[in-house]
């Protein structure tokens, strides 16, 4: 898994989160995103996955457990 950790012009630098190495690329259009992940009270309420998000059927998004809870 690689982190954006620099643009600069058209290139983007990242870096490799296990070796620490460095890779550029250029790019004619960049779309970033940062990094994302549960609120901490979610996994703390009993409501979570082993991810930590809510553990919602992905088909329904009901809770699997709590049939009176939704999500999206």
């Amino acid at each position: 898994m690689y982190k954006l950790v620099k643009v600069k012009g058209n290139e983007a630098t990242f870096e490799n989160r296990v070796t620490k190495q460095l890779v550029t690329r250029k790019f004619d259009f960049l779309h970033a995103v940062p990094p994302m992940g549960p609120h901490p009270y979610i996994p703390e309420s009993g409501l979570a996955d082993e991810n930590g998000y809510v553990d919602l059927d992905k088909h329904t998004l009901r809770h699997k457990v709590y049939k009176n809870i939704w999500g999206i």
